[in-house]
């Protein structure tokens, strides 16, 4: 089978380029075997204030990507794909100021249009070597191919490459009520509906349950290692609002319930974390 190039494929299902991808730089690419990679250069923006390498953020969100381009992929980008279900285990952190590659590979295809799921699997390492920083397994709806008209550029704002950190980047608002994410273009995944990057909304889910633990444990570190995600509807171009739940705070362990919304009552996803306690 001819493998259509991966921009090629974006602009038929999606309409054009995804622009939280532009904006944090990533690249795709295929590899020898023909698995679709996303490579992600090193940037101060991507790091966490203090730390000099690629955090969990940006992570969740390649991998979010390469997931989702990837089963588009695998179905010859005859179909449109959306994130249901998203696991990600940290298993390091990437070397500083050292960039990271994903690559990912269908696992399963089943069902019709409407009513099927791909399964994928990816995993994310450093640049230039084969050190693992992290697996995801994720399940995507597989979707009829909307009638698009092709976009030129997708009105997102030029990568913020002056941004000090990532959360000056993503733009995180801490408020008494959870921790806000003011919409921008920038944070588009599918531009033909329009609506949010999945891994924009997992970034945000991860920052605010790391925000609860770290104000519980007095700014004492602890380590993400595991994210779940579950995605109920599309995120639209509005502000969206992640509200933190710690079910436990133990001496090695942390466990965090997080649901996101953009109006009251309304959920468009919930993620679980778990945590190390160093």
């Amino acid at each position: 089978m001819q493998m259509i190039p991966i921009d090629q494929g974006l602009a038929q299902v999606l309409g054009g380029p995804i622009a939280h991808d532009d904006e944090i730089g990533v690249r795709y690419r295929r590899s020898a075997d023909q698995r679709v990679v996303l490579e992600l250069p090193y940037a101060p923006f991507l790091a966490e204030a203090g730390e000099a390498w690629i955090g969990v953020g940006p992570l969740a969100t390649v991998l979010d990507s390469v997931c989702g381009i990837g089963a588009m992929a695998a179905m010859g980008y005859r179909e449109s794909t959306a994130t249901v279900d998203l696991r990600i285990d940290y298993l390091r952190d990437p070397a500083p100021e050292t960039g990271c590659y994903v690559a990912a590979q269908a696992v399963h295809v089943g069902g019709e249009p409407e009513a099927g799921m791909v399964m994928m699997r990816a995993e994310a390492r450093e640049t230039g070597s084969e050190t693992l920083l992290a697996c995801a397994t994720g399940e995507f709806i597989r979707r009829r191919l909307p009638k698009l008209e092709p976009r030129r550029g997708h009105g997102a704002v030029a990568a913020m490459s002056t941004a000090p950190n990532y959360r000056g980047l993503m733009e995180f608002v801490s408020q008494p009520d959870g921790l806000r994410m003011p919409f921008r273009p920038g944070l588009v995944g599918n531009g033909s509906l329009p609506s949010l990057h999945g891994g924009a909304v997992a970034a945000h889910l991860q920052r605010a349950a790391g925000e609860a633990v770290a104000k519980e444990r007095s700014g004492r570190p602890a380590r993400l290692t595991t994210a779940h995600f579950s995605f109920l509807r599309f995120a639209g171009t509005a502000d969206t609002l992640a509200q933190a739940e710690i079910d436990h705070l133990g001496a090695s362990v942390a466990s965090v319930r997080v649901t996101s919304t953009q109006e009251v009552g309304r959920v468009i996803a919930r993620a679980a974390c778990t945590f190390l306690c160093l």
